[in-house]
């Protein structure tokens, strides 16, 4: 008997075992697109997105519906899937930052290759 947390993953075999991944794949699926929305409007959406941070940042295995329980009923690296959504959010996010901020971190313009110039 392969157990997930409380949840045991047998009775009726593969069925249940495919309905388990179905709804793991429904909750780490609806968690994606709320992190990849970002920015919500309203009181109840900043809540939920910073719920999801938390739960995609956790590494708590003794809920049957954490982060890395999920993944790992999925078979999915959690750790990398991660850090592809922390880099996809942050190369959303760069663009829309003050150019001052890349200004000074001495970042490099992308066609010339010639450094920003500093600050004043």
């Amino acid at each position: 008997m392969a157990t997930l947390g409380s949840i045991a993953l047998v009775g009726e075999g593969l069925r249940v075992d495919h309905a388990a991944r179905r709804l793991f794949a429904a909750i780490l699926e609806d968690a994606i697109d709320v992190y990849r929305r970002g920015h919500p409007r309203g009181r109840g959406g900043r809540r939920l997105l910073t719920e999801t941070e938390r739960w995609f940042a956790s590494e708590n295995r003794t809920w049957p519906f954490s982060y890395r329980n999920v993944c790992d009923a999925l078979d999915i690296d959690g750790v990398s899937l991660r850090y592809r959504l922390q880099r996809e959010r942050m190369a959303r996010v760069a663009p829309a930052t003050c150019e001052s901020s890349r200004l000074a971190a001495g970042h490099r313009h992308p066609e010339s290759g010639t450094p920003f110039p500093a600050p004043e």
